[in-house]
């Protein structure tokens, strides 16, 4: 019986985990760079970690410029990768993807506010670049009555352009 109870456990544990993520994109796993380095957020500290995947050695730390760095999402082009938050300053910080350089972040909050009336704040949990690299598709984690939304933003002017209905916690 205690061997049963214990598969059972460990099956859990399993799905659990499996359920988590998007396949590899979240930022709970490593995710690899364009050109096959290892990016490893640390929400604690707000870096990340950059390895060498053929030798395992960190290369460098990043600072991310954002509180509790959560997702990161390199653009089709290779030429920069985005870091969402999910701290309540709703932050998304863009990088150089061939130098890890930081260029600018932005406030999904404020920058959906200045086009909708009424717009709640916004925690940014993950992003869908669209393949030219000029949208994202930026999901909204914030919990509450109404339902969530995915916002769409120019990446070039880091302006909000739509607001699509989606489920909660999105």
């Amino acid at each position: 019986m205690q061997r049963l109870v214990l598969i059972a456990l460990m099956m859990i544990i399993a799905f659990a985990a499996a359920g988590c993520g998007d396949k590899g994109n979240d930022t709970q796993d490593p995710v690899l760079g364009p050109d096959g380095k290892l990016y490893v957020l640390n929400q604690a500290d707000a870096t990340i970690f950059v390895y060498d995947t053929a030798t395992m050695e960190k290369i460098k730390t990043v600072d991310t410029h954002i509180a509790k760095p959560h997702y990161i999402v390199f653009s089709p082009d290779k030429q920069f990768y985005y870091i969402m938050t999910v701290d309540l300053s709703s932050k998304i910080a863009k990088f150089s993807a061939a130098t890890d350089e930081f260029i600018t972040d932005f406030d999904l909050t404020a920058a959906a506010q200045s086009v909708f009336a009424n717009q709640r704040s916004v925690i940014p949990s993950a992003m869908c670049i669209t393949n030219d690299g000029q949208y994202g598709y930026i999901c909204d984690y914030t919990a509450g009555t109404e339902r969530g939304h995915i916002y769409k933003v120019n990446l070039g002017t880091l302006t909000v352009e739509k607001k699509l209905q989606s489920g909660a916690q999105t």
